[in-house]
């Protein structure tokens, strides 16, 4: 395979050397794709600012496979990957914090090259070649720690990023006292799409006792941009439950959206340009207890006067599972 990328295509610019995106050649054992057939991208993920460009001195890239040209029966049946569920990542942060354990990070290169398909897959070969996953791993023994690391190291081509810092778009603090995990960057970068980073800000993410529903009476906006925006806001939830019956609610619109739902989406954003540096903390302490919570309305929609509940699980001093759903 090529060791150097190519030009993007559609980038005004020549991306870097493949030799500083990532160091990301392909690992001794890596298997070659052959027999070109279906057509693929490479995306190019450029630093946004100098800070993030300082701190991450290697380029990003993503194969992209045009899943969207498929048909389903004919070119796949299933669309499930096995990923970790941010709520088991969030327990596990709880549970460090606790019992003041250090988190570390491990970057597995070319991990999708270790898997086994049962399908015939054909794609064309990318222009470069970069492959990734992440992994983490703590424990109250350094030395079990150490030797896990030097024994996976030895089997699997990896990097030790030490200390886990930034995760799956989650900022992560690891301090003496606990862990603080925040979404801050990933606040400022929806605040700019949507042009609200100088907006004024509000107290609280929805008006009280206000009832939404599907026919309002006001204009219908773009449904592309409305959509954009509160899959943008689903994902921030993962640091956010404050945001999150808002954003819920919200989603229940995007395939019709009007103009008072695109206001009230605008107002979390109203409220999340003062509160972008909240995030979750979760305190060292001896005695962690599991604790839940859960609640109803009654009949509180307008269109179909279902019911919402919601429920919130914490693990010492910072929840870690959260859900609002109709």
């Amino acid at each position: 395979m090529e060791r150097r990328s190519q030009q993007a295509p559609g980038s005004p610019r020549r991306p870097p050397p493949s030799e500083e995106i990532e160091e990301e050649t392909p690992p001794r054992r890596t298997k070659l794709l052959s027999d070109i057939y279906e057509t693929c991208n490479f995306i190019m993920l450029e630093p946004e600012n100098f800070e993030t460009a300082v701190k991450h001195k290697k380029h990003k890239a993503r194969l992209v496979a045009k899943g969207y040209s498929q048909l389903p029966g004919i070119d796949y049946t299933e669309t499930f990957a096995p990923v970790a569920r941010l709520d088991i990542i969030k327990a596990l942060i709880a549970i460090a914090a606790n019992k003041k354990w250090k988190i570390y990070q491990m970057d597995v290169k070319s991990a999708f090259l270790n898997g086994y398909i049962n399908e015939e897959i054909y794609v064309e070969q990318p222009q470069g070649f970069i492959a990734k996953d992440d992994l983490i791993y703590t424990g109250n023994n350094e030395k079990m720690i150490q030797d896990f690391k030097e024994d996976m190291m030895k089997t699997f081509e990896m990097s030790d990023l030490d200390l886990m810092h930034f995760f799956l778009g989650i900022e992560i603090n690891q301090e003496k006292e606990g862990i603080f995990i925040c979404q801050r960057k990933y606040t400022e970068t929806l605040l700019k799409k949507f042009k609200m980073e100088s907006c004024k800000t509000i107290t609280t993410p929805l008006v009280t006792g206000e009832k939404y529903q599907k026919e309002d009476g006001s204009q219908k906006v773009d449904g592309s941009m409305y959509r954009s925006l509160i899959g943008i806001l689903l994902y921030l939830t993962a640091t956010r439950p404050d945001i999150m019956f808002a954003t819920s609610l919200l989603s229940r619109f995007m395939h019709s959206p009007s103009q008072v739902h695109y206001g009230a989406a605008k107002r979390i954003l109203r409220y999340l340009r003062g509160t972008k540096d909240f995030g979750i903390w979760y305190k060292s302490t001896n005695d962690a207890k599991l604790v839940g919570y859960t609640d109803s309305d009654w009949a509180g929609l307008v269109d179909d006067m279902k019911s919402t509940s919601g429920y919130t699980f914490s693990l010492g001093s910072g929840i870690f599972t959260w859900a609002s759903k109709k």
